[in-house]
């Protein structure tokens, strides 16, 4: 167990402090776009491929491969598992 005295431990809350205080801080700047305007958003390199063409191949193929294995049961239907699906994506990994 690890015992401090009182000035010690004042001393650690402090440099635990600013060191949290000093880390270089990232600026926004821009703003996240919203859903419906990313998901019309054209492939680049693509004449008729959208974001929400590309969503809808992933979502069928993972729904389809869950329900292809037994020991994974979905437990949702398709439409509010693509919502859910889209959400992440855009959530998780769209900046």
């Amino acid at each position: 167990m690890l015992f401090l005295n009182n000035f010690s431990f004042q001393k650690l809350i402090i440099n635990i402090l600013s060191n949290k205080m000093n880390h270089n801080l990232i600026p926004i700047t821009k703003l996240k776009m919203n859903k419906d305007k990313w998901l019309n958003t054209l492939i680049q390199y693509e004449n008729d491929m959208y974001i929400k063409d590309v969503i809808e191949i992933m979502c069928q193929k993972t729904y389809q491969w869950i329900l292809s294995k037994d020991d994974l049961t979905i437990i949702t239907d398709y439409e509010t598992f693509h919502k859910e699906f889209t959400d992440l994506i855009y959530d998780k990994y769209f900046v």
